[in-house]
């Protein structure tokens, strides 16, 4: 009885030192499920590298507040959440130069012109020496007298921002058609001549876009493709890449803006910049930031979690 005692001590202290000597294994905890917005989208970093950085995860507004606390000339933004319908606004009710974002209800009125049967995608219109302006565009290089369709009008217009295609569309349409169709769908202060809309009446029309207010489906799929992917990517969509942005920029003479429908995954919002009295290369880049952190703030309530301690840099 006494040898097997010994016998079980010694094997239990030979156990022991066997498991000393070995190394320990333990099971990992899992990784962290990845976030396909944030993973290896580098186009969301600061210059320092981050996702998000210092003071992230406090909400729109005071991402928001840091840029224009860094930044001068004067501010009108509108901002909405599509999913929950919170808003957010800086002089969001105080008219603006609208310049070229006025091109937005004059595609909307087009197709809703299109869908009531009064006006066709593949009708021509002849352009003619009235319709002419200077600016942005390709059609005011080709000959007086050419023809061009609706649907060929309506990529100039948003896709390039061509004058001479929105001129040849107001021809067709009437000016008093698309003032009485956007002031129709609650955005009250547009209005051609002067060509002027405050930030919150654009984000209406936007989000009518959005909702399919008014539209069939097929005219809402074409409306945010031809608003994606323009020759203008430097405003809104410059640092959210992969995130699909339907957008319309203006620019005249020192307002800068740019309008549209950042498409993010799981929590898409409107949002329509009017920058007044700076640069339009530093308008644009305070509008490509203020996009940028509003997404970044949009997923960190998605995922639930503010960054601890500094720079989300997973």
């Amino acid at each position: 009885m006494k040898v097997s005692r010994w016998v079980f001590f010694l094997l239990t202290v030979a156990a022991m030192t066997l498991a000393a000597a070995l190394p320990v294994f333990t099971k990992a905890a899992p990784a962290a499920p990845p976030d396909t917005l944030l993973e290896g989208n580098d186009s969301l970093r600061d210059a320092a590298g981050c996702w998000a950085p210092p003071g992230a995860g406090k909400g729109v507004q005071a991402a928001v507040d840091a840029v224009l606390s860094r930044s001068s000339g004067e501010y009108g933004i509108y901002i909405r959440e599509l999913d929950s319908g919170y808003t957010l606004g800086w002089n969001e009710t105080e008219r603006f130069d609208a310049a070229s974002t006025s091109k937005v209800a004059i595609m909307m009125c087009a197709f809703r012109e299109m869908e009531a049967g009064r006006l066709g995608a593949d009708e021509a219109i002849t352009y003619t020496g009235a319709d002419y302006e200077p600016g942005t565009g390709s059609i005011q290089g080709t000959a007086v007298g050419s023809r061009w369709t609706v649907a060929q009008l309506l990529e100039k217009m948003i896709a390039e921002s061509d004058n001479v295609a929105k001129n040849m569309l107001l021809r067709r349409l009437g000016i008093g058609t698309v003032n009485a169709y956007a002031q129709g769908m609650g955005a009250y202060s547009y209005d051609l001549y002067p060509n002027e809309i405050t930030p919150a009446d654009m984000g209406k029309l936007l989000s009518a876009i959005w909702r399919q207010d008014g539209f069939n489906a097929e005219s809402r799929a074409r409306m945010l493709d031809l608003m994606t992917g323009t020759a203008y990517e430097d405003r809104l969509p410059r640092n959210l890449e992969g995130i699909p942005v339907a957008h319309k920029i203006g620019t005249n003479g020192d307002t800068t803006s740019d309008v549209g429908i950042v498409m993010l995954e799981g929590a898409p919002f409107v949002i329509s910049v009017y920058v007044d009295g700076v640069s339009e290369s530093e308008a644009a880049a305070t509008i490509a930031e203020i996009a940028r952190v509003v997404a970044i703030e949009e997923i960190l309530a998605r995922r639930q979690a503010a960054p601890q301690g500094g720079c989300l840099n997973r």
